[in-house]
């Protein structure tokens, strides 16, 4: 716990730095952490405006991989996971939908969480902040590459 406080620190200010860089990229919309909150910054999760750009995710996030950002595509939607789809938690009978404290009938299926599989799919992506310390340096790099694949998008339509 003696490093949690500098740890979480480096990664606050990696986000607010990622977040400044890019605040005047048209159809990117970066982390917000309101007044009163704070966050720890496990991810640092951009959502994209595909519609107003008209490119898919999948090629603004090769070209920033081209350009050696860490970035990747989507998240998991944890409705979706075999857990829920086979609904076996426990053993292998089902548990807890086949106990007898519940008798209901859930279903997991694709379309039940429509925002949320939307982000999956085509407009979330995501640089991992917790696995490594950026420097200013790489952060700038970033931060430039993002402009450079913004300013080609016409390229990668």
């Amino acid at each position: 716990y003696k490093k949690l406080d500098k740890i979480i620190e480096s990664r606050v200010h990696t986000a607010a730095q990622l977040s400044l860089g890019s605040e005047s990229i048209e159809g990117l919309r970066t982390p917000i952490t309101k007044d009163d909150c704070t966050h720890v910054f496990y991810g640092y999760s951009i959502v994209l405006d595909v519609d107003l750009l008209g490119c898919s995710r999948h090629n603004i996030c090769r070209a920033l991989v081209a350009e050696g950002v860490p970035i990747g595509e989507g998240y998991t939607n944890i409705h979706m996971l075999p857990l829920f789809q086979e609904k076996v938690a426990y053993g292998k009978r089902g548990f807890p939908w086949t106990s007898d404290v519940y008798s209901g009938d859930v279903q997991y299926g694709k379309g039940i969480c429509p925002i949320a599989e939307d982000l999956h799919d085509r407009t979330m992506m995501g640089l991992n902040i917790s696995g490594y310390e950026y420097s200013m340096d790489q952060i700038d790099l970033i931060v430039q590459a993002f402009h450079k694949v913004w300013n080609n998008l016409d390229r990668l339509r």
